[in-house]
């Protein structure tokens, strides 16, 4: 009781906030997104197969990473999602479970986080806030995305390392360990933050080794340091990491294509090489994702993480985030360089890649950003205008800037919930039509020996395993899988009547085929003898049956 009273303010404030992220978070929780994509449902499905079996989707028990499409997706989200399917069962709203409990815990995580890294409450408070109303923070913990558990982890991180700072004991340094290990395990940019975060406890117990008195915590902080490191990086040379290959700038084709037309225009080898080049990529991709064009304007271009016009953060909020950081350094505060290395590490993972400016990627930059934001609010709020005028002009900027956030804060959520899910782009991007594929399955289960279903977009398995909600143990001993394509993916060919591919047509005694319009040219099937999936008013699938119904 006592501790309640001591801390009642904190509490009632940041369970203000929590309820103003649970409504963010559960506002038409089931409309947008629209449906769910093969990524989520991989991470699903695979969850209920550890729960049933021990054993993932392919038969191994318990892995350090999830085979999945080949793209040996890291696990912990799955692992972490397995009591949400024991308690609420498999389906949708569990497979999400998680990062909905998440953006909720993101409140207190937040204000603890700035709370220990400027000591001042209303600092933690506004940045608590601000993270519980921003858009594209949302955008991620409404849906199954392993990101959202990755800087969940990297905050605690954050926070553990922060007391182990100010203490020096050991068991702060412990934890700080094990948030950032198992960070790996959840999404790849964790290894970008442990690395360097790694390297910052071996400064500070190099730093305070002097207040290390005992030999024997000394040697024990740094072989912590280093297994920390290599576990994961061992495991990683131990399996497959084709997704993040993939990704790698250097493995698209444009990159040599680039390198060769320059040498074709200067021969100087010296100057175009891969080193020269890459150099250049990597610039320009880390500076197009702290640009306003991509945090203000656009945002993501791939529409299953936003749409033109939502950006991640509002003009204000730019703004103030040059406010802070000229604070930050003016007022000289403390751990002003490490919030700097934050933030400016943030942008790394994706610049490494051939991809746009992602919000996938730059999720831990979103955090880091708000938290200067807050800091130079603050700042602002605190100021004291001199005379009678400069009180005037005070709060009439202020009242103007307020003005201008809400109003472009309203209209991008605006934009998000009534809009965004009724754009073919985006339930085209969501992979939308699959679950009214599976349900259309269900009722003519027993009226056709064979399925055929398209395989040219996605994994179209996935979707069937997760809403037929297929037994693990039978699907485990039964499916066939394709030999990997160019890029190393590979995908279910086969299992129970279900083919994954579009063969010619034949003579079938009893076959349903199921693709996009532009899979039956040239077989003569017309128009009006399919059955149509239409979502936002776009045909998505044809449904043909050839051959006699059982039925």
């Amino acid at each position: 009781m006592k501790w309640f009273q001591k801390h009642k303010q904190t509490i009632i404030v940041l369970t203000i906030i929590t309820a103003i992220a649970a409504f963010f978070a559960l506002y038409k929780f089931n409309q947008v997104p629209l449906c769910m994509n093969a990524d989520e449902l991989a991470h699903g499905y695979n969850a209920y197969s550890l729960l049933k079996t021990g054993k993932d989707e392919f038969g191994k028990s318990f892995p350090l990473r999830l085979e999945s499409f080949r793209d040996f997706k890291l696990p912990l989200y799955s692992y972490l999602t397995m009591p949400f399917i024991a308690i609420f069962g498999y389906n949708d709203g569990a497979v999400r479970g998680l990062n909905v409990l998440l953006s909720l815990l993101f409140v207190p995580t937040m204000y603890l986080v700035v709370k220990e890294l400027f000591g001042k409450k209303k600092i933690a408070y506004l940045a608590a806030l601000l993270v519980s109303i921003n858009p594209a923070i949302h955008i991620l913990t409404r849906h199954a995305h392993e990101g959202v558990l990755c800087i969940f982890l990297i905050l605690w991180g954050i926070y553990f390392l922060l007391k182990f700072e100010k203490t020096n004991h050991m068991r702060w340094l412990l934890l700080t360990n094990l948030a950032l290990f198992l960070s790996t395990f959840a999404y790849h940019f964790g290894r970008i933050f442990l690395g360097i975060l790694v390297l910052y406890q071996g400064y500070l117990i190099i730093r305070d080794r002097a207040k290390t008195k005992q030999k024997k915590m000394l040697i024990t902080g740094v072989l912590l340091l280093v297994l920390t490191a290599t576990i994961p990086l061992a495991i990683d040379f131990s399996t497959s990491v084709n997704r993040v290959s993939n990704l790698f700038f250097t493995s698209n084709i444009s990159f040599k294509l680039i390198i060769d037309e320059l040498r074709g225009e200067d021969p100087n080898r010296l100057l175009h090489n891969k080193l020269t080049e890459g150099v250049r990529q990597i610039r320009n991709n880390y500076f197009r994702q702290i640009s306003p064009e991509f945090l203000v304007v656009n945002g993501d271009t791939n529409a299953r993480f936003g749409l033109k016009n939502l950006g991640p953060i509002t003009i204000v909020e730019f703004g103030m985030f040059f406010v802070g950081l000229y604070f930050l350094f003016r007022n000289k505060e403390r751990k002003r360089f490490f919030i700097l290395l934050l933030f400016f590490v943030s942008p790394i993972a994706n610049a490494l890649t051939w991809q746009d400016p992602s919000i996938i990627r730059a999720y831990p930059l979103l955090f880091f950003l708000l938290i200067i934001v807050a800091y130079g609010t603050i700042q602002i709020v605190e100021m004291k205008p001199n005379t009678h005028t400069e009180h005037s002009r005070y709060y009439a900027i202020s009242a103007a800037l307020l003005m201008l956030f809400g109003w472009t804060l309203f209209n991008n959520w605006e934009l998000y919930f009534n809009h965004y899910p009724k754009r073919p782009v985006v339930s085209r991007a969501w992979q939308c039509g699959y679950k009214e594929i599976v349900q259309f399955v269900q009722k003519n289960y027993e009226n056709y020996d064979t399925f055929y279903i398209t395989d040219k977009l996605g994994q179209p398995y996935i979707f069937f395993l997760h809403y037929l909600k297929y037994d693990p143990a039978t699907y485990q001993a039964q499916h066939i899988t394709s030999v990997p394509d160019k890029y190393g993916f590979g995908r279910v060919d086969i299992f129970d009547k279900f083919i994954f591919h579009f063969p010619n047509f034949k003579d079938e005694t009893s076959a349903l085929y199921i693709g996009y319009p532009d899979d039956f040219e040239g077989t003569g099937v017309q128009e009006k003898s399919v059955q149509k999936v239409t979502i936002n008013n776009d045909t998505i699938f044809w449904i043909y049956p050839k051959g006699e119904n059982k039925m």
